[in-house]
Order: C-alpha cells, then structure tokens, then sequence
C-alpha cells in the first residue's frame, strides 16, 4: 500500500511553508555593564609597589631579598615567596597575592558589588581564589555587615525575639480585647460589621452587628450596650485600625481611667481577639456558605455557643466564669443527673486562674526553649519590615520592593517586645512595632553602584 501521507507532505514546496523565526522581531535592550573601580584597577596594576610600600609586609619583603643562607630567609622561605617582584604566601600548598593594607578594603566592597552584593562566604570564596589577609574572614564578614542594599534587601531568616511571657489576668473585666469582622456582604439592618468583644480572663464574647465601623458607632455599643450589662474593664486592646487610633476613641477612655493597649504593627497574632474571630469565620462558613447575607441572622446562635461550650485554658465555660451559673443544656428537658453537684463559683475562679497560668507558663516556656532573646535600646537604629502593595499602573510590583525600610531610631520601649520608633530627625512617631518586624541596623558602607548602560540586541 502506497504510503499517502508521506506523498503528499513531499510534494508541499519550501516556498509554502512557515517559520516562526520569520515572524521574530529584533528588540533594541539596555542591559547593565559591569565595570570594576577605575581607582581598584589602579591599585591592582601597581599591586606589588603597593606591597613594598605597606608597612607590615615592607619587612617580609626585605628578608625574602635577603641572602639565602639568613635563618630569617629561610623560615619565611616556605610559606612566602617574591615572584616576580609580587609576594605570594602559601595557603594548604596553593600559593596565593598578598593583599597590602590599603587595597583590602576597597577590594572587598568591589567583589560584593561586582557579584550582585553576595554574601559574606561567597565573597571570602571568590576572593580566596588567588588573594590573602590577615583575618580574611572576619574582615570581609564584619565589612559586608554593614553594606545599606544588603540590609534592605536581604530576607533576615532569623528575625530578632524577645522572652514570650503571656497576658496575665486574674479575674473578669482586667482586660478586654475588642475587634472588627468585615466588612462582609450587607445583610438585615444594612448591617456590614460585626463587633466583638472578648474578656481576657472568662473567655467570654460578645459580638454587636454594626453598620458602619467608626469610632462613634463602637463606642455607643461599648458604653450604651457592653459596659451597663457587663461591667467596665481596666484595661482595653486593640489592633491599629484608625476607629481605634482616632482622638475621640483616646479621650473616652481617658476620660473613665480606661489603659489602653494596641496590638503591635502587622502582628495580628499579638491580639487576643483573633483566635475568637477565626472560630467565628468557621462558623459563618458553615452555615452562610450557600447565602452569605444571611450572616447576621446566626450571630445571635453563634455568640451563645461560643460562651456555652467549655474552654481548654480554663476548664470551664465562659457563661460560668462571667455570671457563676450553671449551663442549662438542651438534654435536661428530657433527662437529668439527680446526683450532678454544684461547684461554688469562687471555686471555679481559683481552679480558673491555676489553669490559666499553668497554660500561660507552659506555652511561654515552649516558644522560649529555642528562642534567643534580644533587646533594643532607646536610640538604636533600627529597619523596619515594609508592605509594599503592587501596583499594575505605575508598572510596580511587591515582589521587587526593598525588603526593609528606614533606617529609623528606637524612640520608646512600650514592652519586652514592643516598641515605639521615629525617624532619625524624631519628629514623626511609628508604631507600637514587634521586635520581630525590626532589624538592627549598621552605619552603611560607601558602596554606590555605577552602572554604565550599553546597547545589544536581542529576539523575543
């Protein structure tokens, strides 16, 4: 049988056929020139006169053209040599240049810039290759430290830690921890927030739908709804959010001796409310999943089952803990325990607060086992992790941000992890920020880049 396929594509002519390659177009590109110190090359090509001139290797030198029968020479003879005219040392049997005083520095910071601001060890290994100081290591280490690109750009993966200690409280209304959910899809009542507000100690929660989450709004439900039927607190926290930033939300509580807490900058896990939201959010999922305005309609069955159902870190529910009742549970109806005893409430507050600071000690003490803690001191420079946002129209991306801003200054130490910061000239304040978003920061080195840009050409 006559192979037809093969027949027919022989018989398509060249002329007929397409390329892709004829479709590419040439594109015009800058790329970037690397172009090494005009000063360094200067020093390298007078290496050996730099060499001769250097104090500390003048007197190797001298003896190396001394005669050969001096004992000196010949105690130097196996670990130096003059070539000509250049002094080598032997390192592991690899003879390699002498780098003189002067030309140590400005050579470092010239491999660490020539090689995409490498690290400490890649710059000691590209240098090792045919070069050697005194303390070549830790000179180039503790130079490259301080390089300012480096610092901003660098992931630190081991961000600095202090001590973790806990929130210490011992009975109900010592502190509370208040937050916003939303906003979420509008509901009944034109509702698109929800409050809510935990107590530290009895775990015990309370969530407000609100329509709009301003300053006034939040305050009516604390003061007209929360604080007549549940008491008022010593203590309030709060993340940063402007409803609790604002003069009129300061003064308020100001004004009914109220301290108030804020949770550190971009380290939501330091709000005490956040574990409560999370389990609030699962149940919205479970049951709004198929219509999610119907959300304020289970806020109500929601709140009750949180304050119902037994807390791990203190044994008891929350409902027992706020009001010292008992929970009337839906099986009662039908069945009771005749032999079920009462605890007095002044027992289960005892029992509670054991608990509580058994858990707070036994969870400090975990995240303690492998942290190293480190302190900052008024005045210590210090970077500042930033959050860029991506930004399609101005053709920028997160991705390409430096990693840290500042440098900036420690202006006042608000807690063993938590401090206030400001701008060098310190008239504009930051903050509260986490230790774990700063990062110590070195006096920068001189290291500006050159970049000469040339033409070549290149497809796409």
């Amino acid at each position: 049988m006559d192979n037809i396929t093969a027949d027919t594509l022989s018989r398509i002519s060249p002329q007929h056929m397409s390329s892709d390659a004829n479709n590419l177009t040439e594109l015009s590109i800058h790329y970037i020139e690397r172009i090494p110190d005009q000063h360094l090359q200067d020093q390298l090509r007078n290496l050996p006169q730099l060499q001769h001139q250097d104090p500390k290797l003048q007197t190797l030198i001298e003896i190396l053209q001394s005669p050969m029968e001096t004992n000196e020479f010949q105690q130097l003879y196996t670990n130096y040599r003059l070539y000509d005219n250049t002094l080598l040392q032997n390192f592991k049997g690899k003879w390699l240049i002498v780098i003189p005083e002067s030309v140590i520095k400005p050579l470092i910071l010239e491999c660490h810039l020539y090689y995409l601001h490498c690290g400490a060890k890649k710059c000691f290994l590209l240098l090792r290759e045919n070069f050697i100081f005194k303390n070549m290591h830790r000179t180039i280490r503790q130079l490259l430290s301080s390089c300012d690109k480096c610092q901003r750009c660098k992931i630190n993966n081991h961000p600095l830690n202090s001590q973790a200690k806990g929130v210490k409280c011992r009975e109900k209304n010592d502190q509370l921890a208040v937050d916003i959910i939303g906003p979420l899809p509008t509901s009944v009542g034109n509702t698109k927030y929800m409050l809510i507000v935990i107590d530290i100690f009895t775990k015990f929660v309370k969530l407000y739908p609100l329509q709009r989450a301003t300053t006034r709004s939040i305050l009516h439900k604390l003061f007209h709804h929360h604080f007549p039927n549940y008491g008022f607190p010593k203590r309030i926290q709060s993340d940063n959010g402007t409803q609790f930033k604002s003069n009129e939300w300061i003064r308020k509580f100001e004004s009914h001796s109220i301290q108030l807490i804020y949770s550190p900058v971009y380290h939501p896990s330091f709000n005490l409310a956040e574990r409560p939201i999370r389990e609030i959010k699962r149940c919205l999922r479970t049951y709004c999943s198929q219509n999610h305005k119907r959300w304020v309609k289970y806020v109500p069955v929601i709140n009750e089952c949180l304050n119902e159902i037994y807390h791990e870190s203190t044994g008891f529910t929350p409902n027992e803990l706020q009001f010292g009742t008992r929970n009337i549970r839906f099986w009662e109806k039908y069945v009771s325990n005749p032999l079920a005893e009462e605890v007095p409430i002044e027992h289960k507050l005892l029992i509670a607060r054991r608990k509580l600071e058994e858990s707070r000690k036994k969870r400090s003490d975990k995240i303690n086992e492998k942290r190293k803690p480190v302190s900052l001191q008024i005045n210590d420079q210090v970077l500042v992790k930033s959050h860029h946002l991506s930004k399609a129209i101005a053709g920028e991306t997160s991705k390409l941000f430096e990693v840290y801003e500042g440098p900036f200054i420690i202006q006042e130490i608000l807690g063993k992890s938590t401090y206030q910061i400001s701008d060098l000239s310190k008239e504009h304040v930051y903050g509260p920020y986490h230790i774990s978003s700063l990062k110590p920061y070195k006096n920068s080195v001189n290291n500006a880049i050159e970049d000469t840009e040339v033409v070549a050409s290149g497809r796409a």
